[in-house]
């Protein structure tokens, strides 16, 4: 069985396998290892690779219709705090000096 889609990057790979229970996703990534010849999957990543990652993903959520979107998965706005919250955060925090720190 192959993937209807996949979008890979320098070892990552996002692939859209579908059947008649749906869609679904894999995530992976992979190295080879000069040493014994094989592809090992990885389980660590690396800053650069979280935001490839981030990319791909996005060019894959980018392939969903419009019957499919997702709009639990868009970012909130963020919230302006009252004007009463931010008053009683400023009266609760207390003055700082550089000196205070222990090292």
């Amino acid at each position: 069985m192959k993937p209807t889609q996949s979008w890979k990057h320098r070892g990552i790979d996002i692939a859209e396998w579908r059947n008649e229970k749906g869609v679904n996703y894999t995530i992976r990534k992979t190295y080879f290892k000069k040493a014994t010849g094989e592809y090992i999957e990885a389980k660590s990543w690396y800053r650069e690779e979280l935001k490839e990652l981030y990319r791909l993903l996005g060019e894959a959520v980018a392939t969903f219709g419009e019957d499919e979107a997702m709009p639990e998965l868009a970012f909130a706005a963020p919230v302006a705090p009252v004007a009463n919250d931010l008053k009683l955060l400023q009266d609760r925090v207390v003055a700082f000096n550089d000196d205070d720190i222990p090292f």
